[in-house]
């Protein structure tokens, strides 16, 4: 069995948004997606990572532009394509990303890239230009998505990030962002930007291309394919995120994954990180997004969080933040 894991709610609900922007109607986006509209409004249900790379594909194919047809310019079809094809052929990740942003300058593609090094952290800013401000923020994100998931591809590694910044004010679903990138992140900053040591850029290149040639057609489907690939703390998480109620044991997981408990184990001791760490995270992930973003009582959230009693909620949700869920919550409507 493949596991699919979940995207953040808002991103299927900001490409519908660009969908509808391009004339495309609900009807016509629920049709090709095999959902109802509530799939798309319900912010208590997270959806398939297959779903968000289907409604990135209609519109990919509608504007037959890499950029979704909100660029100042376009990006081709077939940008992405270029660009793996380059860096193929590259020896070190340095040379490869090279490669890539001379793509971005040549194509004239309306996302550009500001590098700059810093006691041994090396950062990339990114940089729209949209027709549309309201569709800065997905745009961008999807870009340094691709753009993060490709350091994994080219090198056959997970490269860890460092530091991930938005521009933006931290938003409602904030505990979503993390599903993409995994990493803390840090809301109204000055810049969209993504950082890893800069020792990673020694790396050299193992891509291989006719591996990925298949999943270049859908970009986007270029995440999915690290995720799967390179990221078991993330296939693991996911699992998590998409059980409802009760968590599942460690050797549950492992069986979803089509590997023995002993090779899910030593997969996370080389990430130096335990199973009963990564539910603990995706408890508190849980349990923050049904907090900012639901009316939901403390008893359903304690549910939806894997806890059986509020009593068990409450003392862990005080243990992760010094205050009470209750407390938080009141916090939350205050601010909004």
């Amino acid at each position: 069995m493949t596991v699919r894991l979940a995207q953040p709610k808002s991103f299927l609900h900001s490409l519908f948004l660009i969908a509808q922007h391009h004339g495309i109607s609900t009807q016509q986006f629920c049709q090709r997606l095999s959902i109802d509209q509530k799939t798309i409004t319900d912010t208590e249900r997270t959806t398939s990572r297959e779903l968000v790379i289907a409604a990135y594909q209609l519109v990919l194919e509608h504007t037959d532009d890499e950029f979704l047809g909100i660029g100042t310019t376009k990006m081709p079809r077939g940008t992405v394509r270029l660009m793996i094809k380059l860096a193929q052929h590259d020896k070190t990740l340095n040379q490869a990303l090279k490669s890539i942003n001379s793509v971005l300058r040549i194509s004239q593609a309306p996302i550009s890239l500001q590098v700059r090094h810093h006691q041994g952290v090396v950062t990339w800013r990114f940089l729209a230009s949209v027709t549309q401000p309201s569709f800065y923020s997905i745009i961008t994100i999807i870009q340094m998505g691709l753009f993060y998931h490709l350091l994994s591809l080219l090198t056959q590694k997970e490269v860890l990030l460092e530091n991930i910044s938005f521009s933006e004010p931290r938003p409602p679903n904030f505990s979503d962002f993390q599903f993409l990138f995994q990493r803390d992140l840090k809301f109204d900053q000055c810049e969209f930007s993504i950082s890893i040591k800069q020792e990673w850029l020694k790396l050299p290149i193992h891509c291989n291309y006719q591996e990925l040639k298949q999943h270049l057609d859908v970009p986007l489907g270029l995440i999915s394919y690290a995720l799967d690939t390179y990221g078991i703390i993330r296939q693991v998480k996911d699992i998590l995120v998409l059980s409802q109620h009760q968590l599942p044991s460690l050797s549950a997981v492992a069986t979803t994954l089509n590997m023995s408990v002993r090779t899910l184990q030593r997969k996370l001791d080389r990430e130096c990180v335990t199973y009963q760490t990564l539910k603990d995270n995706i408890r508190q992930e849980k349990a923050f997004f049904y907090i900012e973003n639901t009316d939901k009582s403390m008893e359903h959230i304690a549910q939806r969080c894997g806890f059986k009693e509020v009593s068990s909620f409450t003392r862990a949700f005080i243990r992760w933040t010094g205050s009470s869920p209750s407390k938080y919550q009141l916090a939350i409507q205050k601010i909004g």
